[in-house]
């Protein structure tokens, strides 16, 4: 499964998040999404969890926003996003997209 984890700033609670779902689904396999417009040396709190955990990574980067968001929209099998105020609109449609094509995900709000 191909999980792509948005919006966290806080590892323990991505942790937290990541260790609800193994619990709940029994899926212990995960391919983790990163990606961006550009590759960067600093690591998302994504890929320091897949790190941490042993799960593979699957890097997604496109130099335009609307490749990246079509990558990401097909790639992904299941979304876990951190909604707030800040949550960039973008992620917000990704999520909307996702669930419009019948995947399913976790929102921590």
């Amino acid at each position: 499964m191909k999980v792509l984890i948005l919006g966290f700033t806080d590892y323990n609670e991505l942790d937290v998040t990541m260790n609800k779902l193994i619990e709940d689904s029994q899926t212990f396999l995960f391919n983790i999404i990163c990606g961006g417009l550009e590759y960067s040396e600093n690591k998302t709190i994504a890929e320091q969890w897949a790190e941490n955990n042993g799960c593979p990574i699957v890097r997604c980067y496109e130099q335009s926003l609307d490749k990246l968001l079509w990558r990401l929209r097909t790639e992904t099998d299941y979304l876990v996003i951190r909604i707030s105020d800040r949550t960039p609109q973008w992620q917000k449609n990704l999520m909307m997209q996702l669930k419009a094509d019948g995947k399913h995900g976790t929102v921590i709000r």
